[in-house]
């Protein structure tokens, strides 16, 4: 299967990609935990943060998530052991 490709060129085109998630379906964000793995562009729910999207793989364990109100560097397929 073939990814999906994902290109935002301004700001404004991220919010507007975030607001149509928002009002598509709530029920589809993957809930944000930093064991799991992400994808470009997928849609996610942070507690502290709200409803966002993967913007950047940035590498193995890193993410780059859209907020409505911020960027974050946040984690992926980090374990505690």
């Amino acid at each position: 299967m073939m990814k999906k490709l994902y290109s935002w060129k301004s700001k404004a085109g991220q919010k507007d990609y975030l607001e149509r998630l928002k009002k598509n379906n709530t029920e589809s964000a993957i809930e944000y935990d930093k064991s799991k793995n992400f994808d470009l562009g997928d849609y996610i729910h942070h507690d502290k943060f709200g409803y966002g999207f993967i913007l950047k793989v940035m590498n193995q364990t890193k993410v780059e998530v859209f907020f409505a109100d911020v960027q974050r560097i946040m984690l992926q397929n980090w374990s505690n052991k």
